[in-house]
């Protein structure tokens, strides 16, 4: 491996002084268990949790025209549902008796993996 490919060590001052585990939540099971993992590491870490749900823009234009409802009605709509599903989510998960970290539940649009790199990178 050449030096310039070999990892370097990690910044201390933005790893320590950012303690941000940040866990992309699309509802299914598998994003379940990964914020119940990543919880359980910002916990033990005395880090903060970031649970980041990211509505899809793709073809919602195009449904809520055809369904006939304003988009910014459609938009409303879908961001209080989210905002309630993350928000249950979060509760369901510290019901195992164990305290959650200080968690920041975050609802963004856009295309899911470019926005979770963006905000990862914002942290």
């Amino acid at each position: 491996m050449s030096q310039r490919n070999k990892p370097g060590p990690a910044d201390p001052e933005r790893s320590i002084g950012q303690g941000w585990i940040l866990v992309g939540v699309d509802f299914s099971r598998p994003a379940r268990q990964a914020l119940i993992r990543a919880r359980s590491l910002a916990r033990d870490s005395g880090g903060r949790l970031m649970a980041v749900h990211v509505i899809d823009t793709h073809g919602l234009e195009e449904i809520a025209r055809l369904v006939e409802v304003p988009w910014e009605e459609v938009k409303s709509r879908l961001v209080r549902e989210r905002r309630r599903q993350l928000a249950e989510l979060l509760v369901e998960i510290e019901e195992d008796g164990s305290d959650l970290p200080a968690t920041e539940a975050v609802i963004i649009w856009g295309v899911p993996f470019e926005e979770i790199v963006r905000k990862a990178a914002d942290i």
